[in-house]
């Protein structure tokens, strides 16, 4: 028995359906059939799905994420497991944490009466009333088996997603990776190198909490990208892994085209804040990693698919995911080879540079790590964290996430950009094979089949310019040749064809980089084709660039009624007059290039300006400085913090660090920089990378902030 949402509320849809009822309520999932209707009366062959929302956002996640499991209704277990059955992992990226349609039990299911369980947090544990819930109730009847699907095809379709989403997933950590150590070298500049079990420590509490961590000007926005990325793959990988199976899928007549809209809520498309080298290329990556992903994502529903059109013998529906199937590999495939042209690009700038092969030593990392785990934070590590704001649960925390934490073998540039270039070249066979297959059995439908549906055709520009309006236009062909279209645009590539209509677009870019567009042409009986591309979008106005600061220490000392005087200097590659807008806490307190900050406790606080030139089509500039308490000054000393007794003190650079768990250099030996080989903020390319001739390689301080990013993300308990 189907219960259709549109007899539940007059005609709306069952998104509508899902919204309204979690604006009334919390966590629910409700059984539903699969397509786009509720269900609560099943056969033994039938797959079961789940239409709901959940509410609890993971650290470093945009979306609402939870498992999903099936239990015997009114078990006093609520996570009691059926033998054979896997929780399901459930993404809700709609409005109110929505999902729609999840599988949740592949046939052949039992017999019985069964409710659906959330487990939205911990992840795993005791139950909590007040996270979890128990709902959505269904019988499965007591009847003989028909199978609906293909259970083994389902199963291999899920390896080949799962594969997909690793493979995505290793390319993110390794950028992520590469982001952390071009913003340590900053810190390793500014701070003296100062200890490492505390530099970890500050860098999980800077990433589980989002806080404002002082680094370079640009760094945390070069990383942002790549930890978005890298958090969306993990997802994607969990759901993969956790469904075990999609099925194949018998709406084999609709395309589905890629999307960004995961990318796109967590800031993509990305634009370098500085007109320097390593901002750009690592940008680029982040884009063309992205447009991987969403080629990756409409490639599994592609298979699904092409796997249902075969069940049904269904040569129009072979013919149309073929085809489909081949230009999406053939987007996943350019992405990837430009993402090659960029990684050897910015190879060998960082060769120029003379820090391509520099790395740190990772048995001092280990070293830190295993000493934590051992006997805790040093009383020094211990006031270095808590000078930063780190309360007794925040040191516990970060201690527990530390002891999670593995590091691997090698810490370098080059490591890093020869394993992301790997990451692709395991993919490309895949790619390779599947595009064979799919031109196969393009090949033999089409001499098989007549195809009604209508063909677009998508002309692009060859390159276009952030803020200006570029001209793309549609058109489409059909065995009609009388027949008329209509067409609707996705520019902005988040799954929705809501952004233009009629043959042409003008077009107006926001970022640079390769961008994604599509078209949908839609004939006068409804049906559809779908096909995209991608515009080689460049800057018309360069962000501004800061080029000096003051104090030089990011994290100064200031006693209660001390005034700390900040100065930043900035340039503007176009010429543009730029403005300076100064913020205490996150409220704003003040403009100019000028700025005075009087300490009011011993709270520590955070001071970032904001440069801006005024246009709309470039990123402004922002570097954040942390006040803190004088008090901890003495505690910690002159062991390479960044710590003075007060502002008028000389900066850290000029401290010579004490040898300690994290002093050491790419060698191995106690590293006892001096003013004249650490960059001044003048030399900073304020990139977080270094310049030739500027100052000394990354130190073991970018090892460190490395691992954290790319560890942080992956432990969470397993299904």
């Amino acid at each position: 028995m189907t219960r259709s949402a549109r007899a539940i509320i007059g005609g709306a849809p069952l998104a509508a359906l899902v919204l309204v009822a979690s604006a009334a309520s919390g966590n629910q999932a409700l059984a539903s059939d699969c397509a786009g209707g509720f269900k609560d009366i099943y056969n033994p062959g039938d797959l079961v799905c789940a239409t709901g929302d959940v509410d609890y956002k993971p650290a470093g996640k945009i979306c609402n994420e939870a498992y999903i499991h099936v239990v015997p209704k009114g078990n006093p277990n609520p996570f009691a497991k059926l033998p054979g059955f896997t929780p399901k992992y459930v993404i809700g990226c709609s409005v109110g944490g929505a999902f729609f349609d999840e599988k949740i039990w592949l046939p052949p299911t039992k017999p019985g009466t069964w409710e659906l369980v959330i487990d939205e947090f911990p992840f795993g544990g005791a139950f909590d009333p007040t996270r979890d819930a128990r709902s959505g109730a269904f019988i499965v009847r007591d009847v003989p088996v028909v199978m609906s699907v293909d259970v083994a095809a389902i199963k291999d379709d899920a390896k080949k997603g799962l594969a997909a989403a690793q493979g995505i997933y290793q390319l993110t950590r390794l950028l992520t990776a590469l982001d952390a150590l071009s913003t340590a070298a900053d810190w390793g500049a500014a701070f003296g190198i100062w200890g490492a079990a505390a530099a970890i420590g500050l860098a999980v509490y800077c990433d589980v909490t989002g806080a404002d961590c002082p680094t370079s000007y640009d760094s945390a926005v070069i990383t942002m990208g790549n930890k978005i990325l890298l958090g969306m793959s993990d997802s994607l990988s969990r759901k993969y892994g956790a469904l075990i199976a999609d099925p194949p899928d018998s709406k084999f007549l609709e395309i589905v085209p890629p999307s960004l809209a995961d990318a796109i809520a967590l800031g993509a498309p990305w634009a370098p804040r500085a007109a320097a080298e390593p901002p750009r290329r690592q940008t680029a990556i982040a884009q063309l990693v992205a447009i991987q992903s969403a080629s990756w994502g409409a490639i599994v529903s592609a298979v699904e698919k092409l796997q249902g059109a075969k069940i049904a013998n269904s040569n129009l529906g072979m013919l149309l995911q073929a085809e489909k199937l081949a230009a999406l590999v053939s987007l996943a495939s350019e992405a990837g080879d430009r993402m090659i042209t960029e990684i050897t690009a910015f190879e060998a700038w960082l060769s120029g540079a003379g820090v391509l092969d520099k790395g740190v030593d990772p048995t001092a990392v280990k070293g830190a790590l295993d000493s934590v785990a051992a006997s805790g934070f040093s009383k020094t590590d211990e006031a270095k964290l808590r000078s930063f704001g780190l309360t007794d649960a925040d040191l516990a925390t970060v201690k527990a996430q530390m002891a999670k934490l593995t590091v691997p073998p090698s810490l370098s540039y080059k490591a890093v950009l020869d394993g992301l270039r790997a990451s692709y070249a395991h993919l490309q066979p895949a790619l390779t094979n599947l595009a064979k297959q799919a031109e196969a059995i393009r090949s033999d439908s089409a001499s098989k089949t007549f195809r009604p549906q209508p063909v677009a055709k998508l002309t692009l520009p060859t390159s276009a310019k952030v803020g200006t309006a570029a001209s793309l236009s549609a058109s489409a062909t059909s065995w009609d040749t009388a027949a008329t279209f209509t067409f609707d645009w996705d520019a902005d590539m988040d799954g929705a064809f809501d952004d233009g209509k009629g043959a042409t677009l003008a077009f107006v870019p926001k970022a640079p980089g390769k961008t994604l567009v599509a078209v949908r042409a839609t004939d006068a009986a409804g049906r559809i084709d779908v096909v995209w591309g991608t515009v080689d979008v460049t800057s018309v106005n360069e962000p501004p660039t800061i080029t000096g600061w003051a104090p030089k220490d990011p994290a100064p000392f200031a006693k209660v009624g001390d005034k700390t005087s900040f100065h930043v200097d900035a340039t503007d590659p176009d010429g543009d007059a730029l403005t300076y807008a100064w913020n205490v806490d996150g409220k704003a307190a003040g403009a100019g290039a000028d700025f005075s900050f009087a300490m009011a406790d011993e709270d520590p606080h955070r001071v970032s300006v904001v440069v801006s030139d005024g246009n709309a089509t470039s990123p402004d500039a922002t570097l954040t400085f942390v006040v803190r308490a004088a008090r901890w000054a003495p505690i910690i000393g002159p062991d390479g913090d960044a710590g003075t007794t007060d502002a008028s003190t000389s900066d850290a650079a000029a401290d010579a660090p004490a040898p300690d768990a994290g002093g050491v250099d790419a060698a191995g030996t106690d590293a006892t920089t001096s003013p004249s080989d650490a960059a001044s903020p003048a030399e900073s390319s304020g990139c977080g990378c270094s310049t030739p001739g500027s100052h000394a390689p990354p130190s073991a301080l970018a090892a460190l902030a490395a691992i954290v990013v790319v560890a942080l993300r992956r432990k969470r308990r397993a299904a």
